[in-house]
């Protein structure tokens, strides 16, 4: 668990881009804003960020100045201060532009946002300078950062990816309900997968290589071992017999062990054979893609050929006994061969077979 000295000193490592592509804009819209959007250049007059707040009066519209360390009133912040009061100006004097509405809308309120720390007198210098022109001023400063992002966006502190974060949040909700008890008259919410799943015992099947001795020999695997494995694994068995549900634990797993680890990968993503388009040579990648998607997720398609080649991705696929016929299942069994001979390094795991 990162103490508040560590996620002081990573804020303060942070560059201006970075604060505002991975903290703020991320932080804005898990906050309930609407139109977040980066506005930083040349053209933008002063507004880094703007986003809309909706409100039964009308609509505000706000624009972020964003600044990484300290801002200080003191003789040596005055080319800081200087910069961020010209920015001020800029902000409230130029409407924001919607291009697609074909509407410009006037800001109504201006956030001054740094990663350091702002002082009292730079604070009073900037109210005194706008107070009869401005009047919707306000200040964020590293603290103040960071108990929004514990309150609204505490992953930021663990995997740091906004993305993958995404996905993680929206797959663990959707993973964990157990729709199919409704049947039986149990509530979904009251019993969720990882609570009420009793992990299975598995055997190897078939005749063992001759490094066993040949002889077919009880080896036997614990839900553990299959997560471990780190290589392709088919796993056998009777219809019911719970291998859809082996596999949905195992993404949950594999989740929160990176979420408790604070990384990143690797990511575990799951498909149902019978949503993949096994006539496109791309289409185990493109199902993939829209899976990871489907989360309110973005930008994955970017990262997935290298998290693929890279091995940080564990492909999960489900119920490959349910294409139709045995041709089809042929077909995807050569697809699969050749994806994994396009990404070695990937770990796949074929269930319900």
């Amino acid at each position: 668990m990162a103490t508040q000295s560590d996620k002081w000193k990573l804020l303060q490592e942070l560059d201006e881009a970075t604060f505002r592509t991975d903290v703020l804009l991320p932080l804005l819209k898990r906050m309930g804003y609407y139109d977040v959007r980066e506005r930083h250049g040349p053209d933008e007059y002063g507004k880094d960020i703007t986003f809309r707040e909706v409100s039964p009066l009308g609509d505000n519209y706000y624009a972020v100045i964003v600044k990484v360390g300290d801002i200080s009133g003191a003789a040596r912040g005055k080319k800081n201060l200087d910069a961020v009061q010209s920015q001020i100006n800029m902000a409230f004097s130029m409407p924001i532009e919607d291009i697609e509405a074909k509407k410009k809308h006037d800001v109504n309120h201006v956030i001054v946002w740094t990663t350091g720390k702002i002082s009292n007198n730079a604070q009073r210098r900037i109210m005194e300078n706008k107070a009869r022109e401005y009047r919707n001023i306000d200040f964020k400063d590293g603290q103040a950062t960071i108990e929004l992002l514990e309150k609204f966006y505490p992953a930021f502190f663990t995997i740091r990816d906004p993305y993958v974060c995404d996905y993680y949040a929206g797959a663990k909700e959707f993973y964990s309900r157990l729709e199919e008890l409704r049947a039986l008259g149990y509530s979904s919410e009251r019993h969720r997968l990882p609570v009420i799943f009793v992990p299975p015992t598995l055997r190897l099947y078939g005749e063992l290589p001759k490094r066993f001795g040949g002889r077919h020999k009880k080896v036997r695997y614990t839900f553990d071992d299959v997560l471990r494995e780190n290589r392709n694994t088919l796993i056998i068995g009777d219809a019911g017999s719970g291998k859809s549900t082996m596999l949905r634990r195992m993404l949950l797993k594999i989740i929160e062990e990176n979420e408790q680890a604070l990384r990143r990968t690797p990511i575990p993503i799951l498909v149902e054979c019978k949503k993949v388009d096994f006539d496109d040579p791309n289409g185990l990648l493109k199902a993939l893609n829209k899976e990871f998607l489907r989360f309110d997720a973005k930008g994955l398609a970017q990262e997935l050929g290298t998290d693929l080649e890279d091995g940080s991705i564990i492909v999960l696929l489900d119920a490959l006994d349910e294409l139709r016929t045995q041709d089809r299942i042929t077909q995807a069994i050569e697809r699969i061969k050749g994806f994994n001979l396009r990404y070695p390094n990937y770990t796949f795991a074929v269930f319900d077979f």
